[in-house]
């Protein structure tokens, strides 16, 4: 019986030993929401006219052509076992890349040191699923307090995530 116990708490043992790394290389896929915002634009722009109704229509315009803008985006991910991370992201025919470093707990991966130039954050924190091959950010936040500091109102809901898939 003692011997049973034993392997059962060895085999318990090596199978956490083997869990999924966030370690190698990603290929990621933006998803921006800004239908919120644009349905606001809408609600108040139904009230205008003149100048103000073709101002309200070229900002809902705008934000699709962004929300496609981030559809559309390259992104790469390399998790590297050293602890650092390089993030390249190609979009409007540019490509800005990041460097950082990353760390895992479980199936929390949290990116950190992150520049956070051109409006990205310098943390994110993502979530790898069990079979390590798919890991989800939600930056819906960060998002949300970048347009609250450039004056949008604390209602307006902006959703935005990083869905990775491993190389």
């Amino acid at each position: 019986m003692k011997k049973l116990i034993l392997a059962s708490f060895l085999a318990a043992i090596s199978i956490s030993a083997f869990a999924s790394t966030a370690a190698g290389k990603w290929n990621g896929k933006v998803k921006f929401d800004l239908s919120d915002v644009k349905n606001k634009i809408k609600k108040e722009s139904a009230k205008t006219v003149g100048a103000q109704k073709v101002k309200a229509d070229a900002d809902v315009a705008k934000a699709t052509a962004t929300e496609k803008s981030f559809g559309e985006a390259v992104v790469k991910m390399d998790l590297n076992k050293d602890g650092t991370v390089s993030i390249s992201l190609s979009m409007r025919g540019k490509t800005d890349i990041d460097k950082g470093k990353w760390s895992q707990s479980g199936n929390n991966v949290k990116l950190y040191g992150l520049s956070g130039k051109n409006g990205g954050p310098t943390v994110m924190n993502g979530i790898l699923d069990a079979k390590g091959k798919t890991m989800v950010f939600d930056l819906s936040d960060e998002m949300k307090r970048q347009a609250t500091q450039k004056g949008a109102p604390a209602a307006v809901k902006i959703k935005m995530s990083i869905t990775y898939t491993k190389a």
